[in-house]
Parts: C-alpha cells; structure tokens; sequence
C-alpha cells in the first residue's frame, strides 16, 4: 500500500510516511518543507476528504469491486425483464412474487373451473333441445291422431274408412314409443323414464347451488305415460273416447316441454353468468400476473444504459494501477 499523506489534528501526532516525500516530490519538484507539508493535509482535511480517502491502495481494487457488484445486479434485471417479456407473465416463479403467485394460482384454478363449468352447462342446454326436439315430433304424432279421431267420430266416414284411419293411427302409435324410447343422449334416454335423476354441475363450488336435477321421470312419454296406448279409431264411439285420451296426452306432453324450455332458459342464463364471472377473474389475474410491457421495455432500457455506464467505468477502475505505476516510475 501506498500511502499519500494524514493529517491529525493537535491532540494526535502528525505521521508523514518517507514514501509520500519521495513520491510527491517526483511529482512536483522543488523545495517543500515539513510545515508546507503540513498546511496541504490539513487544507485537504478541512476539504471533507477521509483518511481512507486519502490512501491510494494497490493491493485490492475496491472501486472495481463495487462496480463488479453493481454490474452482476444490472443483468439479473435485465434477465428479469427479457423474461416477462418472453414470457408474457410478470411472475415466471415463486421467488419473483410468493404472494402474488398464491393469489394468481388461487384465481387460475377458479378461471378453470369456471370454463368446465360453462362447458357442462353447454352439454346440459344440449341434452334439453334434443329431449325437447323429441317433445315436439312427439305433439306433431299427437295432433295427427287427434284430427283422425275427430274425422272417424263423424258418420260421414264408412269402416273402411276408419278401417284406413286406424291403420295410420296404428303407425303414428309405434312411431310416438320409438321416439320415447330411442331419443337419447350420450346413451342417456330422455323420454324413456328409465335414465332416473340426471344431475349437471354449473357451478365451480361444492354444494348443492352449483348443481341443477331433472328427473327423467317427469319426461316419460311413451304410450303407456301418456295414457294413448288403446287409442284407435275402430268405431265412432272408439273415435269419441279417444279425443277425451289425445286431449290429455297433449296436455302432458306440452306441460312437458314447458318444463324443459324453462330450464333452458335458466341454464342460458347461468351460462351469461358463469362467462362475465370468469371474464372478470382472468381480468383480475391479468393484472397480479401479466406483464407490463410498457414498463418491462423501460426497465430494460434503463437497465442496458446502466450496463455500459458501469463497463465503462470498470475499465477506468482496471487502468488505475496504471497511474499508480506512473508515480513509482
């Protein structure tokens, strides 16, 4: 080490070391005495300087130290930044914000579920429009067979002809029990009374308010549920007893349908629910986890400007043994 000078005041002894003489007056020649020497610390002194201050040391570079340190924190953010950036997420890890990934987690999962949620609401929507849409061919085979029974119930009409209009109305039967016992869905019959209670789960949470029922029983409609298995239109009086039986079945199966385009409606409705309550969940977790771009490029332009500053100065730092050689030589 190599120690230029340090002044004490009156209480402490004044120390001049025999390398500074030789090296300063190197420097500046001339005639210096011990009081000139003595009035120039103490000016630097009273300057503000420090004793450290004062000492050029070449047995280890601080100011390349710091500068080192300050450079290897420089390029953790720029790593940092070029991350968010590549990524699109503000937080790629724990360690970039433990409180803010729990929170985002918490919220990914909700967004998920609500998704499926909506997805399963979907399927619901469906299976009522194909177990409605079976409903209605269903009322169309009714009123057929009403309007045969109104035409066999008048004498106007021979047997043979009702003979004629029993034969279809026989058809239109078989085909009202195909409909009921084939319409199904996902191998789930609608309209058979055999698929028992079908729950559906439009909801993210676990209770009974996120699940909606219907019972497969209350949508039977074969000829047996309708009442309309021994309709025929034989005689004028079958024809007569048979309106009584056709009135009810259209009844049923329009209270039915009825039924079925209400919970339509409501599930259509959870289904606008469930969607702005998961737009509103992935715009809350947009702004815990999602990056600012903006800012990330500002942050990265101030971080690369830092980076050269401090690469600059570290080579300054490197040359200053340079100096001190300089002054030896």
């Amino acid at each position: 080490m190599i120690s230029i000078f340090r002044y004490q005041n009156k209480r402490h002894r004044q120390f001049f070391p025999f390398s500074f003489s030789l090296i300063f007056k190197k420097i500046f020649p001339g005639r210096w005495s011990k009081s000139q020497f003595i009035k120039l610390s103490y000016s630097a002194k009273v300057s503000g300087f420090k004793d450290e201050e004062l000492a050029w040391k070449i047995g280890t570079n601080i100011p390349s130290l710091m500068l080192q340190r300050n450079l290897g924190n420089i390029r953790f953010n720029v790593s940092k930044e070029l991350k968010g950036l590549a990524s699109g997420s503000r937080i790629n890890m724990a360690a970039d914000d433990a409180t803010g990934l729990a929170i985002s987690e918490t919220m990914r999962a909700k967004i998920r579920s609500k998704g499926m949620a909506m997805r399963n609401t979907n399927d619901a929507i469906s299976l009522i429009q194909v177990a409605e849409g079976g409903l209605g061919e269903i009322s169309s085979l009714l009123i057929r067979l009403r309007e045969l029974a109104i035409q066999s119930s008048s004498d106007t009409a021979w047997d043979s002809d009702r003979n004629f209009a029993n034969t279809e109305c026989h058809q239109l039967k078989s085909e009202i029990q195909k409909i009921a016992l084939s319409t199904e869905f996902n191998g789930m019959r609608c309209l058979s009374g055999t698929s028992g209670s079908l729950d559906f789960q439009i909801g993210s949470k676990h209770h009974n308010l996120a699940r909606m029922s219907i019972d497969t029983k209350e949508l039977e409609s074969t000829l047996s549920a309708l009442k309309i298995d021994k309709v025929n239109t034989l005689s004028k009086q079958d024809s007569r007893q048979s309106l009584e039986r056709l009135d009810f079945a259209l009844t049923a199966i329009s209270m039915k349908r009825a039924h079925l385009g209400g919970i339509q409606n409501r599930l259509e409705k959870t289904m606008n629910n469930l969607n702005i309550q998961k737009e509103n969940l992935a715009h809350a977790n947009s702004r815990i986890k999602d990056t600012d771009v903006a800012q990330s490029v500002a942050n990265l332009n101030k971080a690369n400007l830092a980076t050269r500053i401090t690469a600059n100065l570290l080579v300054s730092t490197n040359n200053k043994d340079r100096l001190a050689l300089d002054l030896i030589l």
